[in-house]
């Protein structure tokens, strides 16, 4: 039988694999304890994520309610990709607003005039660089900052979107959480 301190650390890992976060993971140890009364792993990974997200919307609801600063919209047809980019950008303070389709996003992009834009080019029916131009055509979106977020990896891809179209920043999936945060926080700061 495994000890409370051999599970635990069990536990940290798992949130840190589903979190993305070592801070986020510590903060949710506490809480993992209040719920469970002792500190036993879910039984599979499957199991273990469903664990997660409840402790994930428990700590959330112990945060204290501060507006955030800034609103950035992510578009792409994978919801759990939006989802992702909810949980790296929304434990920093940033509202993060989601769009599954090229019509969604430019209906949603236009309502909310969002300080960011993260924007996968691999969608069905209206695809990526589709949604960039008629945002650059668009007199209340021609201002707003694109990231290209996309699985596209080719060099080619990269010299198209950062030097032809002049998107913003162009990052390749799988991306990790500091490398979003880097390309944001560089993109922010120069149109703060």
């Amino acid at each position: 039988m495994k000890t409370d301190n051999e599970n635990l650390k069990k536990l940290r890992s798992w949130l840190i694999e589903d979190t993305g976060s070592e801070a986020e993971a510590d903060h949710l140890l506490p809480v993992i304890e209040r719920l469970c009364g002792m500190t036993r792993p879910a039984a599979d990974a499957v199991s273990q994520r469903g664990l997660t997200n409840r402790l994930i919307e428990e700590h959330r609801a112990n945060q204290p309610e501060t507006p955030p600063e800034r609103t950035v919209v992510c578009i792409d047809d994978d919801a759990s990709m939006i989802d992702l980019v909810h949980l790296i950008l929304g434990a920093r303070g940033y509202r993060v607003l989601g769009a599954m389709s090229g019509p969604d996003a430019l209906q949603l992009v236009s309502k909310v005039r969002p300080d960011l834009v993260l924007l996968d080019l691999m969608m069905p029916d209206m695809d990526g660089w589709d949604v960039y131009q008629r945002m650059r055509a668009d007199e209340t979106m021609r201002s707003i900052p694109v990231i290209i977020v996309t699985a596209k990896a080719q060099t080619i891809d990269r010299v198209l979107g950062l030097n032809i179209a002049k998107v913003e920043d162009y990052i390749t999936k799988p991306f990790s959480p500091i490398e979003l945060m880097d390309s944001i926080s560089k993109i922010l700061g120069r149109v703060a």
